[in-house]
C-alpha cells in the first residue's frame, strides 16, 4: 500500500481535486443557470390587477379620418379617427393642444376639457390627443384637421 501511495499518491490526490474543482463548477454553473432562467413573471397565483387589465385589451389602430370639417361647428375629438375592431377598447379621447397651420398655439378651440374642437377659422390644424383605453393605459396621437368656410 506504501508503493501505491508513493507511486500513485499524486496522480490520485490530483484527481481528487480535480474532482472537487468540478463538483464546485458545475454547483456554480447551476445556480447560475437557475438565476438567469427564463421564468413568467406572473405566475397562476400571483393577483396582479393591473396587468391583467392591460394583457387583454387590444390596442386600435387610430387612423384619421379623410374628412373635411366645417368652420364654426362643434366636431367630437373622438370623430376624427376612422372605427376599426378594437374602437371599442377606446374609452375617451381628449385633445390638449391645437396648433394652426403656422404652427401657433390655438388651444381656444379646445372646448369641454378637450372631448370637443371648435375652429372659428378655416385652415389646416394640427391636433394632439390623449386616447385612453378601457384599461386605462394612454396613447398620444397627432393627426391634421381640415376646416373650410361654413357654406
Amino acid at each position: 500500500m506504501k508503493e501505491i501511495m508513493h507511486t500513485y499518491g499524486a496522480l490520485i490526490i490530483s484527481a481528487a481535486i480535480l474532482v472537487g474543482i468540478l463538483a464546485l463548477f458545475s454547483n456554480v454553473s447551476y445556480r447560475a443557470a437557475v438565476a438567469f432562467e427564463n421564468k413568467e413573471i406572473l405566475d397562476d397565483n400571483m393577483q396582479n390587477i393591473a396587468y391583467d387589465n392591460y394583457k387583454d385589451v387590444h390596442i386600435p389602430k387610430l387612423t384619421p379620418k379623410p374628412a373635411l370639417y366645417e368652420t364654426s361647428r362643434d366636431i367630437i375629438a373622438g370623430n376624427l379617427f376612422c372605427d376599426t375592431a378594437e374602437s371599442a377598447n377606446i374609452l375617451r379621447t381628449k385633445a390638449y393642444t391645437v396648433l394652426d397651420e403656422s404652427g401657433n398655439r390655438k388651444d381656444e378651440c379646445i372646448k369641454n376639457s378637450g372631448m370637443r374642437l371648435y375652429f372659428a377659422k378655416p385652415g389646416i390644424y394640427t391636433v394632439y390627443l390623449t386616447v385612453t383605453m378601457v384599461n386605462g393605459m394612454q396613447l398620444h396621437s397627432v393627426t391634421k384637421v381640415a376646416v373650410n368656410q361654413k357654406i
